[in-house]
């Protein structure tokens, strides 16, 4: 059980740590250069100048929604993940500025800087429960992933392929975005694994689903 919850990459969606909070109430540090009020306000505003009224109620909502849910234990910070500079920061900062309630569950999604993080999250693992990803241009990166999969003394849980990325799979026809999650103490539930699982749904609902290949 995780008691504390950072979130790295966040855009204007924040349905996972809103989920994950109702089932485990704990401090969030949440990570995200690219979105703020304002920047949400000018959205609001762009939508409305042309016209496009669902964005326009969406941002609206976005921007209400961020007040709300963004208080008390919940803080936003508006700095990337990477590496420590004027506009982002390490993992390794991170875990020396704040006082983390350890052991801490880590979300990540952003957008390709995963890698710059890899070796953090092996230098800080013992003080990690659980760790979610998402893995962009896998074809890229296959060895890099397979070498952190390895390192990681957490358990790769479950795979799940994203298929909202414009090139979707590699000459292969693997697919080029992965989800994976990671647990320390995972228990067994069966002998075979269910892939995809009952809980997966699609990133994108009007885009087929992308065949997982194991061998």
């Amino acid at each position: 059980m995780a008691n504390q919850l950072l979130s790295f990459g966040l855009a204007t969606d924040w349905s996972f740590e809103k989920d994950f909070l109702e089932k485990n109430n704990v401090p969030l540090s949440a990570y995200d250069g690219t979105i703020a009020p304002k920047i949400i306000v000018r959205k609001i505003l762009k939508n409305l100048m042309r016209l496009k009224f669902f964005r326009f109620f969406r941002s609206g909502y976005a921007l209400i929604d961020y007040y709300s849910f963004f208080s008390e234990s919940r803080v936003h910070y508006r700095l990337n993940i990477g590496y420590d500079s004027r506009k982002s920061i390490s993992l390794g900062s991170i875990v020396q500025k704040e006082n983390l309630k350890t052991p801490i569950f880590i979300k990540m999604d952003i957008e390709g800087s995963e890698y710059r993080v890899l070796n953090d999250l092996l230098k800080h693992s013992s003080s990690i429960a659980g760790f979610v990803v998402e893995f962009h241009d896998v074809d890229l990166h296959r060895e890099k992933i397979l070498n952190f999969i390895n390192e990681f003394p957490l358990t790769l849980v479950h795979i799940h392929e994203n298929n909202c990325d414009r090139q979707l799979v590699d000459p292969n026809g693997d697919p080029i975005t992965l989800e994976l999650s990671f647990s320390k103490c995972p228990t067994k539930i069966s002998p075979q694994p269910s892939i995809p699982h009952p809980l997966d749904q699609k990133n994108c609902q009007r885009q087929k689903s992308l065949q997982l290949k194991f061998e």
